[in-house]
């Protein structure tokens, strides 16, 4: 069962004490909003703390940003947008760069996530209003050695 976690002050606990509890690589998602992803820090200080550990930040803004992408530059005549469009379509990555800019936005309805930042530890816990990294690890490793 995911457990959430408020955004608490912290105490004066180091990066030292969040060494996860299982012995595989830890694995943290991040969700942002749209054009938040330069306000996620801490990145370097966690992978320090937890080495090997599986980061993935997903920018929610993606999916508009491929639609973007996607519909940019057509001319204002409906059939030639068309036609412009329908070879848009058939671009051998088009796939592919759909199911990237879509990821975040279809795992976050999977976790159930209901506001933004989150940060998800393992499947396990998700920490919601923080954009340092660290210090999201810090309120899960407080959680989750109250569970032990």
């Amino acid at each position: 069962m995911k457990a959430a976690l408020g955004s608490a002050l912290l105490g004066a606990a180091g990066l030292l004490a969040l060494a996860p509890a299982s012995a595989t690589a830890p694995q943290v998602e991040v969700f942002v909003a749209p054009h938040k992803v330069e306000r996620i820090t801490g990145q370097e200080a966690l992978e320090r703390a937890w080495p090997g550990a599986h980061i993935v930040i997903f920018d929610l803004g993606a999916p508009q940003q491929f639609e973007d992408r996607l519909s940019a530059g057509l001319p204002g005549d409906p059939a030639a947008a068309q036609r412009l469009l329908e070879q848009r379509l058939q671009a051998r990555d088009l796939e592919a760069q759909a199911l990237s800019a879509f990821a975040g936005l279809l795992r976050a309805a999977r976790l159930g996530l209901d506001r933004l930042p989150a940060v998800v530890f393992d499947d396990a816990a998700i920490v919601y209003g923080v954009t340092d990294l660290s210090e999201a690890a810090e309120q899960y490793a407080r959680w989750r050695d109250g569970q032990e």
